[in-house]
């Protein structure tokens, strides 16, 4: 006799991820709920039907939801927690409909497969004070030596550089340096001038030369 969920009268979700997953990962977080109930307007947040934990140990798992009706639609959440001694939140691998009843996690789910664009534009404001800006930009682990990718700036046209993270769990981080000419009080232009390397965080960075001759430089 087949066994199913009618002729059972239960209702159960398979959950599932590969092995390879936890090299990347301490423990994922599996959260089902009714759907519609993960975007109530309610304050309270909804009760779930079930929350479980998958790890290296218990990669797999058959869960039994008593009492709810099999036809009915499910929501899942999947939150991915980082190895130990990996200081990040968790990482996000799927929150939302649940088409069929197995959830299936795989390892691919977990490599940065695209890289990030980082914008960068000139401050309108300040760009006025200035006959050249450039900016070189390197990933926050290159090499001190590296010099980085020079662009060259306007005030109206912003450019793209992309960036691989390590790690899902990696924030967006980089280094960057201006490279600037500037001009003095009778709109003369001063010798070109670096600044230090900072290190900027998000996928927007907008270029702020210092007007103030002044300011220490290298």
């Amino acid at each position: 006799m087949e066994v199913s969920r009618k002729t059972a009268d239960i209702d159960f979700v398979q959950v599932e991820a590969e092995l390879q997953a936890f090299e990347k990962v301490d423990s994922i977080e599996v959260t089902l709920l009714l759907a519609g109930e993960h975007a109530s307007e309610s304050s309270d947040p909804p009760t779930p039907l079930v929350r479980l934990l998958l790890n290296r140990d218990k990669p797999t798992s058959w869960v039994a939801l008593p009492g709810n009706d099999p036809d009915s639609q499910l929501h899942v959440r999947c939150l991915a927690s980082p190895l130990g001694g990996v200081t990040a939140p968790p990482y996000t691998l799927f929150d939302g409909p649940l088409p069929s009843r197995e959830v299936k996690i795989a390892a691919y789910q977990l490599e940065v497969l695209e890289p990030d664009r980082i914008t960068i534009s000139l401050d309108p404001e300040t760009a006025p004070h200035f006959a050249y800006v450039a900016v070189s930009l390197a990933p926050i682990t290159a090499a001190e030596t590296d010099e980085g990718k020079l662009y060259t700036l306007s005030p109206d046209k912003p450019r793209t550089w992309t960036i691989f993270r390590n790690s899902v769990f990696d924030s967006i981080r980089f280094r960057y340096r201006i490279t600037y000419v500037a001009f003095d009080d009778s709109r003369h232009t001063l010798p070109m001038t670096s600044t230090i390397w900072s290190v900027a965080e998000g996928t927007l960075l907008t270029v702020r030369p210092p007007v103030n001759a002044q300011e220490v430089r290298s």
